[in-house]
């Protein structure tokens, strides 16, 4: 989906002078498709030079635990909401740092639990992914269930209502407050699985709560009282183990840092202008006989250094995952 919209390409690109020298290109001969082609490719380029995607992603990855109370994840940041609903004391086994914190907007009955009902309409599906855990927090202790599809109620839209799949139908009913005396809240874990695998496929849930998220380094440090240390828990990584980690990271829509907007919109411009020799958008065609193809190409455009200075601070010392 790239770190810009469609529309703030075009209104960016054609109205406003570069600030690193590219001529102002208009954009107006483009499809929609075509924009958000552009977008996208300046984007591959970005994640490409910084060695990670900044784009919301969720993962399942596997680690092995070094005998020491911290692990370092892969890729970060980790997904953020500004307030954490940590303490409210509805949610039970959430972790500090909260991707998602939105409400439902229609109730969910005991006549659809009996029937089988594996859907929930949200008042807004913006950061919502599939792979995420869905939980909820209206006080009625429903588990967390694993989402399987997102469906925007306008289609194409990324943020505004929609409905959520679940992986298993929903276990009780949801009525809309004033009910329970909580809000008709959801929440989905920026951390939301980690387990240690032991012998015989067999997997051991470390709870969520007693690790603190570092979530601007992708570190996760254990929280294990010391009481606990005393009688033989030192640490919660046993060295050699594998764990298996499900995490959610990258920048919430609204939240992409500038300088990675501007860069993504400067690429892009670039890409644009380098190809607007291919006529229309870049659509080339071919005829042979009666038949006739036609074919979008895009030259490929070098990732300046002026852009790779621009994204020193976002490159990873590790390969693209």
């Amino acid at each position: 989906m790239g770190y810009i919209s469609v529309a703030t390409l075009v209104a960016a690109a054609t109205s406003t002078p570069s600030a690193l020298g590219t001529p102002t290109v208009d954009l107006t001969q483009f499809t929609t498709p075509q924009l958000q082609s552009l977008v996208d490719r300046a984007a591959n380029q970005i994640d490409g030079f910084c060695k990670q995607t900044f784009q919301l992603t969720n993962v399942f990855e596997r680690y092995t635990g070094r005998g020491t109370n911290r692990l370092f994840l892969r890729k970060y940041p980790l997904a953020q909401i500004p307030d954490s609903m940590l303490g409210v004391g509805a949610f039970g086994g959430v972790s500090q740092s909260l991707c998602v914190d939105t409400t439902y907007t229609v109730a969910i009955t005991s006549g659809q639990i009996t029937a089988g009902i594996n859907t929930v309409t949200l008042a807004d599906i913006s950061n919502v992914l599939v792979g995420q855990t869905l939980q909820w927090g209206d006080g009625t202790g429903e588990i967390g269930i694993e989402i399987t599809a997102v469906a925007p109620t306008t289609p194409g839209a990324t943020s505004g209502p929609g409905v959520v799949t679940l992986k298993s139908n929903l276990a009780v009913p949801h009525p809309l407050p004033p009910a329970n005396s909580f809000p008709a809240r959801v929440v989905v874990n920026t951390l939301d699985l980690v387990s240690i695998v032991l012998p015989g496929q067999a997997y051991f849930p470390i709870q969520l709560t007693q690790l603190v998220v570092d979530a601007q380094k992708g570190e996760i440090i254990n929280y294990t009282p010391l009481m606990f240390q005393n009688l033989g828990y030192a640490t919660i990584f046993p060295a050699m183990l594998p764990l298996l980690v499900r995490y959610t990271y990258g920048f919430l829509l609204g939240q992409v840092p500038a300088v990675l907007q501007e860069v993504n919109i400067e690429q892009a411009r670039r890409i644009a202008l380098f190809n607007a020799h291919l006529g229309a958008a870049g659509v080339q065609s071919i005829k042979s006989g009666d038949a006739s193809v036609t074919y979008q190409t895009w030259k490929p455009v070098p990732f300046g250094e002026d852009l790779q200075d621009s994204l020193g601070p976002f490159r990873r010392t590790v390969g693209l995952h």
